[in-house]
Protein backbone atom coordinates (compact mmCIF):
# COMPACT_ATOMS: atom_id res chain seq x y z
CA UNK A 1 0.00 0.00 0.00
CA UNK A 2 1.64 3.44 -1.06
CA UNK A 3 1.27 6.34 1.99
CA UNK A 4 0.42 10.06 0.20
CA UNK A 5 2.19 12.38 1.84
CA UNK A 6 0.51 15.92 1.30
CA UNK A 7 -0.86 14.48 -2.40
CA UNK A 8 2.09 12.46 -2.82
CA UNK A 9 3.58 9.54 -2.32
CA UNK A 10 5.49 7.91 0.57
CA UNK A 11 8.02 6.83 -1.92
CA UNK A 12 7.77 10.22 -4.19
CA UNK A 13 8.50 12.59 -1.38
CA UNK A 14 11.48 10.55 -0.59
CA UNK A 15 12.84 11.04 -4.24
CA UNK A 16 12.09 14.70 -4.30
CA UNK A 17 14.37 14.91 -0.70
CA UNK A 18 17.28 13.28 -2.40
CA UNK A 19 16.92 15.56 -5.22
CA UNK A 20 16.93 18.72 -3.31
CA UNK A 21 19.89 17.47 -1.24
CA UNK A 22 22.94 18.88 -3.50
CA UNK A 23 20.64 21.97 -3.51
CA UNK A 24 20.48 22.11 -0.09
CA UNK A 25 24.25 21.49 0.38
CA UNK A 26 24.82 24.69 -1.74
CA UNK A 27 22.62 27.12 -0.08
CA UNK A 28 24.58 26.02 2.78
CA UNK A 29 28.11 26.39 1.65
CA UNK A 30 26.81 30.19 0.33
CA UNK A 31 25.63 31.27 3.54
CA UNK A 32 28.55 29.95 5.05
CA UNK A 33 30.72 32.00 2.49
CA UNK A 34 28.27 35.24 2.76
CA UNK A 35 28.57 35.93 5.70
CA UNK A 36 30.50 39.45 5.79
CA UNK A 37 32.03 40.93 8.94
CA UNK A 38 29.68 43.96 10.60
CA UNK A 39 32.19 46.44 9.50
CA UNK A 40 31.78 46.34 5.93
CA UNK A 41 28.44 47.21 5.96
CA UNK A 42 28.78 49.92 8.39
CA UNK A 43 31.21 51.38 5.93
CA UNK A 44 29.24 50.30 2.81
CA UNK A 45 31.04 47.80 1.28
CA UNK A 46 29.07 45.31 0.04
CA UNK A 47 30.29 41.28 -0.39
CA UNK A 48 29.55 39.16 -2.93
CA UNK A 49 30.91 35.22 -3.20
CA UNK A 50 31.02 32.39 -5.80
CA UNK A 51 31.40 28.85 -5.91
CA UNK A 52 30.05 25.55 -5.10
CA UNK A 53 29.62 23.71 -2.05
CA UNK A 54 33.11 21.67 -2.34
CA UNK A 55 34.58 25.11 -3.10
CA UNK A 56 33.43 27.79 -0.61
CA UNK A 57 36.11 30.63 -0.27
CA UNK A 58 37.80 31.62 3.08
CA UNK A 59 37.41 35.14 3.49
CA UNK A 60 38.54 37.68 6.41
CA UNK A 61 37.66 41.47 5.57
CA UNK A 62 37.04 44.47 7.76
CA UNK A 63 36.89 48.15 6.95
CA UNK A 64 36.91 51.13 9.04
CA UNK A 65 36.69 54.69 7.48
CA UNK A 66 37.80 54.81 3.90
CA UNK A 67 40.09 51.79 4.46
CA UNK A 68 39.08 48.41 3.06
CA UNK A 69 41.58 45.08 4.48
CA UNK A 70 41.00 41.53 3.53
CA UNK A 71 42.90 38.15 3.28
CA UNK A 72 41.05 35.11 1.25
CA UNK A 73 41.99 31.92 0.47
CA UNK A 74 40.14 30.79 -3.07
CA UNK A 75 39.80 27.18 -4.18
CA UNK A 76 39.39 26.89 -7.76
CA UNK A 77 35.76 27.31 -8.88
CA UNK A 78 35.32 30.43 -6.56
CA UNK A 79 35.62 34.12 -6.25
CA UNK A 80 35.33 37.09 -4.15
CA UNK A 81 34.37 41.18 -4.63
CA UNK A 82 34.05 43.77 -2.43
CA UNK A 83 32.13 47.00 -4.13
CA UNK A 84 31.24 50.33 -2.80
CA UNK A 85 29.23 53.44 -4.35
CA UNK A 86 31.00 56.06 -3.89
CA UNK A 87 31.28 59.68 -5.13
CA UNK A 88 34.65 60.98 -5.97
CA UNK A 89 35.85 64.67 -6.94
CA UNK A 90 38.13 64.16 -9.71
CA UNK A 91 39.17 67.70 -10.36
CA UNK A 92 41.28 67.69 -7.27
CA UNK A 93 43.29 64.39 -8.39
CA UNK A 94 42.60 62.31 -5.86
CA UNK A 95 44.73 59.66 -4.94
CA UNK A 96 44.13 55.89 -4.56
CA UNK A 97 46.63 54.09 -2.35
CA UNK A 98 46.13 50.29 -2.30
CA UNK A 99 48.57 46.95 -1.84
CA UNK A 100 47.86 43.41 -2.91
CA UNK A 101 49.67 40.20 -2.74
CA UNK A 102 49.13 36.53 -4.22
CA UNK A 103 50.66 33.09 -3.76
CA UNK A 104 49.99 32.60 -7.85
CA UNK A 105 48.64 33.79 -10.88
CA UNK A 106 45.93 32.49 -12.96
CA UNK A 107 47.11 30.51 -16.21
CA UNK A 108 43.73 29.99 -17.40
CA UNK A 109 42.86 33.79 -17.72
CA UNK A 110 42.82 35.44 -21.28
CA UNK A 111 44.17 38.63 -19.58
CA UNK A 112 43.66 40.74 -22.88
CA UNK A 113 40.06 39.15 -23.45
CA UNK A 114 37.29 41.13 -22.21
CA UNK A 115 34.77 38.88 -20.92
CA UNK A 116 37.68 35.72 -20.58
CA UNK A 117 39.69 37.91 -17.87
CA UNK A 118 39.81 36.09 -14.03
CA UNK A 119 42.78 37.99 -12.22
CA UNK A 120 43.92 36.65 -8.92
CA UNK A 121 42.80 40.07 -7.56
CA UNK A 122 41.98 43.69 -8.98
CA UNK A 123 41.06 47.10 -8.08
CA UNK A 124 38.25 48.60 -10.29
CA UNK A 125 37.38 51.86 -10.38
CA UNK A 126 33.99 53.01 -12.00
CA UNK A 127 33.77 56.20 -13.77
CA UNK A 128 29.66 55.91 -14.12
CA UNK A 129 28.86 58.62 -15.71
CA UNK A 130 31.42 58.62 -18.07
CA UNK A 131 31.04 56.59 -22.04
CA UNK A 132 32.71 56.22 -25.15
CA UNK A 133 31.02 57.62 -28.01
CA UNK A 134 30.44 54.31 -29.60
CA UNK A 135 27.46 53.68 -32.76
CA UNK A 136 24.50 52.12 -32.58
CA UNK A 137 25.44 48.92 -34.16
CA UNK A 138 28.76 48.68 -31.21
CA UNK A 139 26.41 49.22 -28.67
CA UNK A 140 23.69 46.61 -30.24
CA UNK A 141 26.63 43.93 -30.41
CA UNK A 142 27.35 44.77 -27.05
CA UNK A 143 24.45 43.91 -25.27
CA UNK A 144 23.52 40.72 -26.62
CA UNK A 145 27.58 39.75 -25.65
CA UNK A 146 26.64 41.36 -22.22
CA UNK A 147 23.29 38.96 -22.00
CA UNK A 148 25.54 36.29 -22.32
CA UNK A 149 28.39 37.14 -19.96
CA UNK A 150 27.48 39.17 -17.85
CA UNK A 151 26.93 42.62 -17.33
CA UNK A 152 29.86 45.02 -15.88
CA UNK A 153 28.82 48.39 -14.48
CA UNK A 154 28.04 51.00 -16.59
CA UNK A 155 30.58 53.82 -17.35
CA UNK A 156 34.05 53.65 -18.13
CA UNK A 157 36.25 51.31 -15.63
CA UNK A 158 40.53 51.84 -14.84
CA UNK A 159 41.03 48.05 -13.47
CA UNK A 160 44.47 47.48 -11.86
CA UNK A 161 45.10 44.22 -11.66
CA UNK A 162 47.78 41.25 -10.89
CA UNK A 163 47.95 39.81 -14.17
CA UNK A 164 49.27 36.47 -16.01
CA UNK A 165 49.89 36.92 -20.39
CA UNK A 166 50.26 40.72 -20.12
CA UNK A 167 54.08 42.07 -19.51
CA UNK A 168 54.08 43.83 -15.90
CA UNK A 169 53.75 48.04 -16.69
CA UNK A 170 51.23 47.25 -19.43
CA UNK A 171 47.93 49.15 -19.97
CA UNK A 172 45.45 48.13 -22.69
CA UNK A 173 42.01 47.62 -23.48
CA UNK A 174 39.87 44.56 -22.70
CA UNK A 175 36.58 46.71 -23.99
CA UNK A 176 35.97 50.16 -25.83
CA UNK A 177 35.00 51.01 -21.99
CA UNK A 178 37.50 49.11 -19.60
CA UNK A 179 41.29 49.60 -19.63
CA UNK A 180 43.57 47.21 -17.59
CA UNK A 181 46.15 48.40 -15.79
CA UNK A 182 49.28 45.23 -14.93
CA UNK A 183 50.59 45.83 -11.98
CA UNK A 184 52.37 42.17 -11.07
CA UNK A 185 52.46 38.82 -12.49
CA UNK A 186 54.15 35.68 -12.32
CA UNK A 187 57.80 36.82 -11.14
CA UNK A 188 55.76 38.63 -8.14
CA UNK A 189 54.37 35.91 -6.68
CA UNK A 190 54.54 35.85 -2.90
CA UNK A 191 55.46 39.86 -2.88
CA UNK A 192 53.71 42.69 -1.78
CA UNK A 193 52.79 45.19 -4.25
CA UNK A 194 52.13 48.70 -3.31
CA UNK A 195 50.63 51.28 -5.77
CA UNK A 196 49.52 54.94 -5.35
CA UNK A 197 47.86 55.84 -8.40
CA UNK A 198 46.15 59.24 -9.47
CA UNK A 199 42.96 58.22 -11.05
CA UNK A 200 41.76 61.72 -12.79
CA UNK A 201 45.95 61.74 -14.60
CA UNK A 202 45.43 57.78 -15.17
CA UNK A 203 41.86 58.64 -16.99
CA UNK A 204 43.54 60.91 -19.36
CA UNK A 205 46.39 58.66 -20.07
CA UNK A 206 43.66 55.47 -20.98
CA UNK A 207 41.33 57.84 -22.76
CA UNK A 208 42.90 61.18 -23.96
CA UNK A 209 40.49 63.15 -21.98
CA UNK A 210 40.21 63.71 -18.34
CA UNK A 211 36.89 62.07 -16.74
CA UNK A 212 33.24 64.48 -16.92
CA UNK A 213 31.99 63.02 -13.84
CA UNK A 214 33.30 61.24 -10.35
CA UNK A 215 33.93 58.10 -9.71
CA UNK A 216 30.96 56.18 -8.47
CA UNK A 217 32.00 52.81 -7.30
CA UNK A 218 34.98 50.82 -6.32
CA UNK A 219 35.10 47.08 -6.71
CA UNK A 220 37.52 45.29 -5.17
CA UNK A 221 37.73 41.39 -6.62
CA UNK A 222 39.65 38.15 -6.70
CA UNK A 223 38.70 34.56 -8.65
CA UNK A 224 40.17 31.54 -9.31
CA UNK A 225 38.92 29.82 -12.45
CA UNK A 226 37.93 26.41 -11.80
CA UNK A 227 40.29 24.94 -14.10
CA UNK A 228 43.34 25.79 -12.00
CA UNK A 229 44.71 22.90 -9.69
CA UNK A 230 45.15 24.69 -6.44
CA UNK A 231 43.67 27.10 -4.20
CA UNK A 232 45.09 30.74 -4.31
CA UNK A 233 45.86 32.66 -1.32
CA UNK A 234 45.92 36.53 -1.58
CA UNK A 235 45.58 39.79 0.61
CA UNK A 236 44.45 43.21 -0.41
CA UNK A 237 44.71 46.45 1.78
CA UNK A 238 42.65 49.77 -0.18
CA UNK A 239 42.87 53.36 0.99
CA UNK A 240 40.01 55.26 -1.01
CA UNK A 241 40.83 58.92 -1.16
CA UNK A 242 40.40 61.40 1.93
CA UNK A 243 38.68 63.33 3.85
Amino acid sequence: MKVRVKGMTLRTARLAAILSLPMMLLSVAVAVGADPSPSLSAAGWEERTSGYWSSVPRIKAEANGNRLSAEFALPPGSGVSWSKKVALDNAAGGILAFEFSSDGTNSSSRDYKEFRTRFPVSVTVVFGKDSQELGWRTRFLYFFRKIRHGFPPGGIRLVYAWGNQVPVGSMYRTGEEETVFILAGEEDKGKTVRERRNLREDFMAAYGRYPSGPVTSIIVGAARPSGEKEQLMGRVVLTLPGP
